[in-house]
């Protein structure tokens, strides 16, 4: 996987793909040895609706705070592929916690 000029002029650099969804991929990223999750859409070609979405889950995710809410390192919707670049909390994933109860 490329991660997007944009991120990689900043010094990010790809790990590895942590997950996928109905929607969206989150990889690891490095930078400056800390690590951070990259989330992106599966398509750069998002409906408006896709997109009204994505950046309203940016949105949402930035006005979390907590030791257990990833803080929002910088976001983008320019540029073709949007992206939400947050702290990467390591440990159990929300499946697994949730272990397939409501």
């Amino acid at each position: 996987m490329e991660i997007s000029p944009k991120l990689a002029d900043k010094g990010y650099r790809f790990v590895e793909q942590l997950g996928g969804g109905g929607q969206s991929n989150t990889y690891i990223l490095e930078k400056d040895s800390q690590f951070f999750l990259l989330k992106q859409p599966q398509s750069d070609k998002l409906s408006t609706e896709q997109r009204f979405r994505f950046k309203q889950e940016a949105y949402a995710l930035s006005m979390l705070e907590g030791k257990s809410a990833p803080k929002v390192i910088e976001y983008s919707f320019e540029d073709g592929q949007p992206y939400i670049v947050m702290e990467y909390i390591n440990g159990q994933t929300l499946s697994s916690f949730v272990n397939g109860k409501p």
